[in-house]
């Protein structure tokens, strides 16, 4: 499903870069808490760290 997007999303806005990292939901917090990328998804499963 997300491969699909990005593409769409990369040919409307070629001079945007997308980058995909990975890692548990603690290490992708930490890369949206300073910065290192400004947005971060995770599954519902970790929905109630959020709250």
């Amino acid at each position: 499903m997300l491969p699909p997007v990005i593409a769409r999303f990369r040919a409307e806005h070629p001079q945007v870069t997308v980058e995909i990292l990975s890692g548990p939901y603690d290490a992708i917090e930490r890369m949206v808490q300073y910065a290192h990328c400004r947005s971060g998804l995770c599954p519902a499963s970790c929905r109630a760290a959020l709250v």
